[in-house]
């Protein structure tokens, strides 16, 4: 069974994050430095308190139009955050980020924020030990039958 664990060994903790009451156009900008497709947005007392995406600013820009520099990413995140487990197998979280429809996941352990995982990630590793398991399979099945 393959976990959030293990793609946290092979990614990293590194999780980028921006303050609440920071302006969308400071958000753009960390997005495009790190190259990535959401912040996790924390609070004066380093507690997550929402997610922001591309998708939330773009789905925004009509309403904000040339402001960016003056709406809060507060007004935009989202608030409601489904979080991950370091345990959680990895096919039930593709699952759930499919039926529930985004494509990241904060991963947190005893309440603290421990990693970021999209559904990239998810599907990359998936995708890696269904390949290893096939392999494994035509090799017994092309190995010959002992006299």
């Amino acid at each position: 069974m393959t976990t959030i664990r293990e793609i946290l060994n092979d990614k990293g903790p590194i999780v980028v994050s921006i303050q609440e009451n920071s302006h969308l156009l400071e958000a753009i900008d960390r997005l495009n430095e790190f190259s990535i497709g959401c912040l996790v947005v924390m609070n004066a007392q380093g507690r997550m308190t929402g997610v922001l995406t591309e998708r939330d600013i773009l789905r925004n820009l009509h309403r904000y139009g040339k402001t960016l520099d003056e709406v809060p990413v507060s007004d935009v995140m989202n608030r409601i955050v489904y979080t991950g487990r370091l345990d959680d197998n990895l096919d039930a979280v593709m699952a759930t980020m499919t039926e529930r429809r985004f494509r990241h996941l904060p991963v947190v352990d005893h309440n603290e924020l421990v990693g970021l995982i999209s559904i990239g990630d998810v599907v990359k590793r998936l995708s890696h030990e269904h390949a290893r398991e096939n392999a494994i399979l035509k090799d017994y099945i092309s190995s010959p039958y002992p006299a």
